[in-house]
């Protein structure tokens, strides 16, 4: 084909000849056409100009789709090359290079859509960055105190990503925040000074005092007495400490309702329960089984609110904060890997034929080569038969 690429120009031939020629013509340059191409498309290859080598080299393809040289030399440079760029773009991600793994992901793509390993790079990048912005979100709702909203947003984290250090650290602070948000709020009220004297009061006059003076809002149960009597004698002491005497002298407990309200009831078992707050915990494992970190938070805890979800293998908890810090100890414990044993393992070649070996080699066949004479004759019949 090559030596067609040089053809000087006929001569004037006969119509029919021409026309029979054409096609043979077209033939030939296209071929060397493609040639050229390839040879092209070689030069940038070595000259690390590998898109630019690709470019060509499907031209050569294009021009001679039945050349498998071409087609060869087209696939195994766009594979290296893949190869060369995806690896870089892992070791960029892994370095928190992320937009160098992307430019290297879209040059994948662009000579080999259909590469997965690019595809899956930037799905998993895209999942991280919908993570991350789910996790920004959750801190901010800490930040307002709508600890609802980012208990859902990192368990949507866990949900994708089990483990998540991050998404687990805001997890386990939510329960001690959402409890002591709205004492904090209360601290100033609670500091304000004041000063009472009654004797034989009714406990409502007394909690309307205190109202007035430390602008709180006080929410009775429906079987506190407030017309039980008390006597209380305070000088120059704060709203927290009359609040707490007063409590503590007629059997009354208080909850934090909101951040000016407080909710007064009996100091009883049956009341303490009802009115103790409570927080759901979602404890996701990663080696611990589901049944059996539920089975332990029942029988140490007495919880009775546990629910396993075996298919996520996860355990859900909904009790008071100080039994949901237990549970993270307990759950802590259990949830860990189990140890591995190592084996160093030598692997020996026997052959059985090998046992035909021991003891004496008895010689199979035997040789006789006769002994030459001092005249150089070679021994003869009759001189074995005189020795």
């Amino acid at each position: 084909m090559a030596s067609f690429c040089h053809m000087a120009p006929a001569r004037p031939f006969a119509r029919l000849a021409l026309r029979l020629t054409t096609p043979l013509m077209v033939l030939a340059l296209s071929g060397c056409a493609a040639q050229m191409a390839y040879r092209d498309g070689e030069q940038l290859v070595e000259k690390k100009q590998v898109e630019a080598g690709l470019v060509k080299f499907r031209e050569a393809i294009e021009r001679d789709p039945g050349n498998a040289k071409y087609r060869i030399a087209y696939m195994r440079t766009r594979d290296s090359a893949a190869r060369g760029y995806l690896d870089a773009a892992d070791a960029q991600a892994a370095a928190g290079q992320h937009a160098d793994a992307e430019a290297n992901w879209q040059r994948v793509l662009a000579i080999d859509p259909t590469n997965e390993r690019a595809h899956a790079g930037q799905r998993a990048r895209e999942s991280e960055l919908h993570l991350e912005k789910l996790i920004g979100g959750a801190e901010a709702s800490i930040d307002k105190k709508e600890f609802d909203s980012a208990r859902r947003a990192l368990n949507a984290v866990l949900t994708e990503r089990p483990g998540d250090a991050r998404a687990t650290a805001l997890l386990r602070t939510l329960p001690e925040k959402a409890a002591a948000a709205p004492e904090a709020l209360l601290a100033a009220n609670f500091r304000k000074p004041i000063s009472i004297e009654f004797k034989d009061a009714p406990l409502r006059q007394i909690f309307e005092v205190i109202a007035r003076s430390s602008g709180l809002n006080f929410v009775f149960d429906k079987d506190v007495k407030t017309d039980l009597k008390a006597t209380v004698f305070l000088k120059n002491s704060t709203v927290e400490a009359a609040l707490y005497n007063v409590l503590l002298t007629n059997q009354l407990e208080q909850q934090v309702v909101d951040a000016n309200t407080v909710l007064i009831y009996p100091n009883l078992a049956a009341k303490l329960k009802e009115y103790q707050e409570m927080v759901i915990k979602t404890f996701f494992l990663a080696n611990a089984d589901a049944k059996v970190v539920a089975n332990t938070l029942k029988t140490i805890l007495k919880s009775r609110d546990v629910v396993v979800d075996e298919k996520l293998n996860l355990v859900i908890l909904r009790d008071n904060p100080e039994a949901v810090r237990l549970a993270e100890k307990l759950v802590a414990l259990q949830d860990v890997a189990e140890p591995e044993v190592m084996l160093e393992v030598e692997v020996l070649e026997v052959k059985r034929s090998r046992l035909t070996a021991l003891g004496v080699s008895w010689p199979a066949s035997v040789s006789l080569t006769p002994l030459s004479t001092a005249g150089g004759v070679g021994l003869t019949l009759a001189d074995l038969r005189n020795m």
